[in-house]
């Protein structure tokens, strides 16, 4: 995002960047498809560049880091303390061959202690490097992010705000893509009557190309304007980086039901599917609190749901509009809410149930806002599109014929 340096006040000294990383840095701008070939160049040359450490972090404890260097003389004394202090496998070397007999390790608490020093002695050099390589502008540093950031997190106009463009998507879904979904009904409906004219003899098979397998892609296609648009707005949302906000925003409601904050982003997720929204939970660090997030995440409206919203809303309420909004897009807006109160009052009981007494707290970094490319946004939004046609409506199609043989 260097095309975004000057408006935000950073100015950056490349080459004493490079000194002091010892490594080399390329400036790169995919928006405006700049510094691109540079970079290339540099990773084309990888062998040319330094691969000496920018930080020695034995010096947290110096004493400690040399017993265990006597003790391993044959391994990576950095890769080998990754291995002691996160408990876990750091390429070649295997935890469990390491010899541990002839060397007196620490206590975890003692470890967390260095891992603690690690982790501050790495701020204050990066710190110490930034005061030489890079000069901000503090006139420009905030601007209008901060502005639109104590509106768009604010207590009552955030959940306001939130509430009516949720409300404007859907009722932008049934008005925008009305005359697409008349036109593909319509084209399909001819396509139907002109194979039952057409095909010589009628009969079975023709009714079953026309009213089995014509009808049944029919079923198929007719959706695909208003999940299309339904992408389209969800991707312009993350674009633009207002998704991040609403994340933040969640976060004030889900610790008041026993979810960690962290559980704001697989009950978003969930609106797309249920399944990566579970798997997405693995980063919530309390099992009481993961557990909950797994239970209650298939309440939420997931993509797959949508068509069957959609169907039943079409046929089940009436057009027809209040306050300027479509029946049908408040009743789908009334749904989504139904889903998600479900998800809050089942967490709420089983809060009560496992009674999960530590609260971690969902902590993120808030990005730039950012005008949506049109490129990103219909990359995103062919590929969702084309994902939930394919997969999720595979089994549409043999539903489809299993009604027409059993009808005929």
């Amino acid at each position: 995002m260097a095309d975004i340096m000057s408006r935000k006040g950073i100015s950056l000294d490349i080459d004493i960047l490079e000194i002091e990383l010892k490594t080399k840095i390329a400036l790169v701008s995919t928006r405006k498809n700049e510094g691109i070939s540079e970079l290339k160049t540099l990773i084309e040359n990888h062998k040319n560049l330094s691969i000496e450490p920018n930080l020695d972090t034995s010096t947290i404890d110096t004493e400690y880091f040399e017993n265990l260097k006597k003790a391993f003389p044959s391994q990576d004394l950095y890769k080998l303390w990754v291995v002691i202090s996160q408990d876990a496998n750091f390429g070649k070397i295997d935890r469990n061959e390491l010899d541990f007999s002839k060397f007196k390790t620490k206590t975890k608490s003692e470890l967390k202690r260095l891992q603690q020093k690690e982790t501050i002695k790495r701020y204050q050099f990066i710190n110490a490097i930034l005061k030489k390589g890079q000069k901000i502008d503090a006139s420009k540093a905030t601007g209008y992010r901060a502005q639109l950031d104590k509106i768009l997190t604010h207590k009552f106009w955030g959940y306001t705000i939130f509430f009516f463009i949720l409300l404007t998507i859907f009722q932008a879904i049934y008005v925008w893509s009305e005359i697409p979904m008349d036109f593909i009904d319509s084209s399909f409906a001819s396509l139907a009557d002109w194979i039952k004219v057409t095909f010589p003899g009628g009969g079975n098979l023709t009714n079953l190309i026309a009213e089995g397998v014509v009808a049944g892609i029919g079923g198929i296609v007719i959706f695909i304007p208003q999940i299309a648009f339904l992408f389209i707005f969800i991707s312009v949302l993350e674009e633009c980086g207002y998704m991040s906000r609403v994340v933040l925003l969640m976060d004030r409601v889900m610790r008041r039901f026993g979810l960690s904050g962290k559980s704001v982003v697989p009950l978003i997720s969930g609106t797309a599917c249920a399944i990566p929204a579970i798997m997405a939970t693995r980063n919530i660090e309390n099992w009481k609190e993961r557990l909950i997030t797994i239970l209650v995440t298939p309440f939420t409206t997931c993509a797959a749901r949508l068509p069957v919203y959609l169907i039943i809303i079409a046929l089940v309420i009436p057009d027809g509009h209040f306050l300027g909004l479509s029946y049908q897009a408040l009743t789908l807006m009334l749904l989504y809410l139904i889903g998600f109160g479900m998800a809050v009052f089942s967490a709420y009981i089983l809060d009560k149930i496992l009674k999960t007494n530590r609260k971690t707290f969902f902590v993120i970094e808030m990005p730039n806002y950012k005008i949506p490319l049109l490129k990103n946004v219909a990359l995103t939004v062919l590929e969702k599109t084309k994902t939930f046609v394919l997969i999720k409506k595979f089994n549409c199609s043999l539903h489809c014929l299993l009604i027409y043989f059993i009808k005929y």
